[in-house]
């Protein structure tokens, strides 16, 4: 069987975007292929819809797949806000804090000019290394998040390329 992740699916679904007009998801992952919500609904459709798998199957020339479900890769602050609020993943009191500001830098960057986006940006950086760097996998956060996307373990790239993996 033929196991797919993330980049793999996007290069398909790029190259074969005319083939799933009929498939609103598809082009709204496109749209933000960065969006791990997105991504999260169009491997949700893959799963669930019959006639959307079996026209990705049959495009493939294959019998089965299966998609990687071993990590989940949040790659900035901005990302982990949004993946939260879209789909009002549960989190503690404390873990809000740091979403909250998250969310709150990242709508701040959106009107900002060049100096001031520097500034935004760093900020953004600095409060979710600390978030990344202080949670565990005993985090409610955390545990929602992986039961929430069906992965075993989330992998957090920070803003100097470190990974953690919890």
């Amino acid at each position: 069987m033929i196991k797919f992740n993330k980049e793999s699916i996007t290069n398909f679904f790029r190259a074969n975007v005319q083939n799933f007009k009929n498939f609103p998801v598809v082009e709204e992952f496109l749209r933000n292929s960065d969006s791990l919500s997105q991504y999260l609904r169009l491997r949700n459709e893959l799963d669930t819809h019959p006639i959307f798998r079996k026209l990705f199957i049959t495009l493939l020339n294959i019998k089965d797949f299966e998609i990687d479900d071993g990590a989940l890769e949040i790659k900035h602050g901005s990302q982990l806000s949004q993946l939260i609020k879209d789909n009002s993943i549960e989190i503690s009191e404390s873990e809000e804090t740091w979403i909250n500001n998250l969310d709150r830098i990242t709508t701040a960057l959106k009107g900002a000019c060049c100096s001031t986006r520097q500034a935004l940006s760093q900020e953004l950086n600095h409060c979710y290394d600390d978030l990344v760097s202080q949670s565990n996998s005993d985090w409610i956060f955390v545990k929602n998040i992986k039961a929430f996307a069906g992965v075993k373990k989330i992998l957090f790239t920070t803003s100097d390329g470190q990974s953690k993996e919890l």
